[in-house]
C-alpha cells in the first residue's frame, strides 16, 4: 500500500502500526508518518497530522472492528476506504 500510494504521488503517507519491524519497512518504502496509537488517540492523531481535514484514501489491512471503525473516522468527506484481506469477528 505503501509503495502504490507512493507511485501514485501521495505527498503524505501515514502508516499505523504498532510493529517496529513494519514502520521501518514503511518509512524505507516512502511512508512520512507513523502512528502507534489505537482508537481514539489515533484518530486524534491522523486529524492532527492531516489539519483536521481527514486522509483522502485509507488502506484497511487488519479486518477487526476497531481498525475499520478508525479508517471510516479518520478519512475525510468523500475519501476511498479499501479494504485487504477478510474481516475477524
Amino acid at each position: 500500500g505503501v509503495i502504490a500510494a507512493k507511485m501514485l504521488g501521495a505527498n503524505r503517507i501515514i502508516a499505523m502500526s504498532r510493529h517496529k519491524d513494519r514502520q521501518e519497512l514503511a518509512l524505507t518504502f516512502g511512508a512520512t508518518d507513523i502512528v502507534e496509537e489505537r482508537g481514539d488517540e489515533a484518530v486524534k492523531r491522523v486529524l492532527d497530522l492531516t489539519n483536521q481535514a481527514g486522509a483522502d484514501a485509507i488502506l484497511e489491512c487488519v479486518g477487526t472492528e476497531q481498525s475499520v471503525d478508525t479508517a471510516t473516522q479518520i478519512a475525510r468527506p468523500g475519501a476511498v476506504i479499501g479494504r485487504v484481506g477478510i474481516p475477524q469477528n
